[in-house]
């Protein structure tokens, strides 16, 4: 009769230590889908509309427009652009790296 009371003590202290492993396997990959989430979010954001802007000018100055005004201007918002892309890009570095390991 003792040992029927230790098998089943074992048999449920292996059930609820899978169980406690299943739901924090389950925990981590909500909230790795939830980092997924934020990133698509930034990268939708953050990331394409500066690349978006650089075409667009680009594609402006392809038109050889000769005055220098307006190339200059130009010049203004590809730099704007670029170091804004340069900076979503960091920031986006830095979230993806948790606690030094990545994706």
């Amino acid at each position: 009769m003792q040992e029927s009371s230790n098998i089943s003590k074992s048999t449920t202290n292996n059930t609820s230590f899978w169980q406690m492993e299943k739901m924090e396997y389950i925990n981590s990959i909500s909230c790795l889908n939830q980092k997924m989430k934020d990133l698509s979010w930034i990268q939708s954001n953050f990331i394409r509309d500066p690349l978006f802007r650089i075409k667009c000018i680009l594609r402006l100055m392809q038109e050889k427009n000769t005055d220098m005004e307006y190339v200059g201007s130009m010049l203004q918002c590809l730099s704007m652009s670029v170091k804004e892309l340069d900076s979503s890009l960091k920031y986006l570095k830095e979230i993806t790296e948790l606690d030094g390991n990545k994706y």
